[in-house]
C-alpha cells in the first residue's frame, strides 16, 4: 500500500530511538497511541544533512571558512562589490562546493568510518530503521555515488545562513542576494529539486529586522510593549537565536518539509521538546510564506501542509506529551485562495545556473 505521509525524525530522537530498544518502544508506544498509524503507514525522509548531524559530523560546515580555497577565493575579496551579486554569489557557492569536496572528514573512506561507527551503536531491534536510513546511505558512500549531491546540499546550507549583511549600511546594496536566493529556489523548486527554503527565510527576515530603514519600527513599538531599540525588537522576537551559520541542519529542515512536503505529501516531524524554538521557527516561516505569496507574482510552490510534534521525551524514551505544532490559519487560507501580487519573480537574477 503506498503511504500517504512522510515521517522526518530530527536527530535528538533518532539517536536513542535506534540505540536503544526500550526507549524506542516506549517512544513507538506512544506515537501509536497518539497519532495511529503514523509508524506504519509513513515513508521514511532521512536527508544527507542527517546522516551528517547523526555521525556527529553536524558542524563540518563550519570548515569552509578554515580551507585554503576559501581564504584565497573569497576572504577579503569583496566580490559582490566587485563582481555584482550574481557573480559573487555563484563564487560563493562554487568555491563552498570545492572546499567540502577537498575536506578529509567527507572523503569516502573517512566518512564511511563515521557511518559504521554510528551504524555500530544501534541496537539489533531497530535494524529495519537503520537499513532504511544509515545503512541506505552507507551504500551510496561505498559505491562514490554521493559526493556531488552531499557537497551542494551542505553548501546550500552555508550560504543560505551566510549573514550577506551586517550593518544598515550594506542592506539597500546586499539585499538583492537574498531575492536572488530565493528566485533561484523559486526555479529549482518547480524543476523538481527539494533544497530547504527554511534557513534562507529565517535569516532574511533576521537581516530584516536588524537593518531594514523600510521596517515601521513605529508600528512595531506599539505592537509589541516595551519595545524601545531594534535590538529589542529582534530580541522580542528571536527569543531564541537564529539557526547556527555553522550546524543546526536538521533544524531547519524539519520547518521546511512540514510546510512544503516530501514529493508530493506531507511530513510529519518528529523532535524532542524544543517547543519555543519550533514554535518560534514555524512562525517566521508562516511570516516568510505569506509575504512572498502576497508580493511576489508568479510565487507558486505548491505547499503541502504537514505538523510537527514536539515530543515531552524523558530520557529513558518515556512520553506523556506531545505539543502539536501546525501552520497558521491564516497561511492556509492564503495559499488555498491565492492573492494579488505585485513583484515578479522571474524578474529577479538567479545565481547557482
Amino acid at each position: 500500500m503506498q503511504s500517504k505521509q512522510v515521517m522526518y525524525v530530527d536527530v535528538s530522537l533518532f539517536r536513542p530511538m535506534t540505540r536503544l530498544f526500550p526507549y524506542y518502544k516506549k517512544v513507538e508506544k506512544f506515537l501509536d497511541t497518539e497519532v495511529p498509524g503514523l509508524l506504519d503507514n509513513s515513508d521514511i525522509l532521512f536527508t544527507w544533512s542527517q546522516l551528517i548531524e547523526a555521525c556527529d559530523l553536524g558542524q563540518i560546515i563550519k570548515e569552509i571558512e578554515k580551507t585554503d580555497i576559501w581564504k584565497q577565493q573569497i576572504e577579503g575579496k569583496k566580490l559582490i562589490e566587485r563582481f555584482g551579486f550574481v557573480e559573487g554569489l555563484n563564487v560563493y557557492f562554487a568555491t563552498a562546493v570545492k572546499a567540502l569536496s577537498a575536506l578529509p572528514d567527507l572523503q569516502k573512506n573517512e566518512l564511511l568510518k563515521y557511518v559504521d561507527k554510528a551504524i555500530s551503536h544501534t541496537c539489533a531491534e531497530a535494524k529495519l530503521l537503520v537499513e532504511n536510513t544509515l545503512q541506505r546511505y552507507r551504500d551510496r558512500i561505498f559505491a562514490n555515488d554521493y559526493m556531488p549531491l552531499l557537497a551542494e546540499e551542505l553548501a546550500w546550507a552555508f550560504l543560505t545562513a551566510y549573514p550577506f549583511i551586517k550593518s544598515k549600511d550594506q542592506w539597500e546594496k546586499r539585499k538583492i542576494c537574498y531575492d536572488s536566493l530565493m528566485s533561484l529556489w523559486h526555479k529549482l523548486r518547480k524543476d523538481g529539486h527539494d533544497l530547504v527554503l527554511f534557513r534562507l527565510a529565517e535569516r532574511q527576515y533576521y537581516s530584516y529586522l536588524s537593518h531594514s530603514p523600510d521596517l515601521d519600527f513605529e508600528g512595531a513599538k506599539l505592537r509589541y510593549e516595551g519595545v524601545q531599540t531594534r535590538q529589542d525588537l529582534v530580541k522580542r522576537i528571536f527569543k531564541k537565536s537564529p539557526l547556527k551559520q555553522g550546524g543546526d541542519l536538521c533544524d531547519g529542515e524539519i520547518i521546511h518539509f512540514s510546510y512544503l512536503g516530501h514529493q508530493g505529501l506531507p511530513v510529519v516531524g518528529i523532535a524532542k521538546g524544543e517547543q519555543l524554538q519550533i514554535s518560534q521557527r514555524l512562525g517566521i516561516f508562516d511570516r516568510c510564506l505569506m509575504d512572498l505569496q502576497s508580493c511576489v507574482l508568479g510565487w507558486n510552490p505548491q505547499i503541502i501542509f504537514g505538523q510537527v510534534l514536539s515530543l515531552d521525551t524523558a530520557e529513558d524514551g518515556e512520553t506523556n506529551h506531545a505539543y502539536r505544532n501546525l501552520p497558521s490559519n491564516d497561511i492556509i487560507a492564503m495559499y488555498a485562495l491565492g492573492s494579488e501580487k505585485n513583484k515578479d519573480v522571474s524578474e529577479t537574477p538567479q545565481t547557482l545556473l
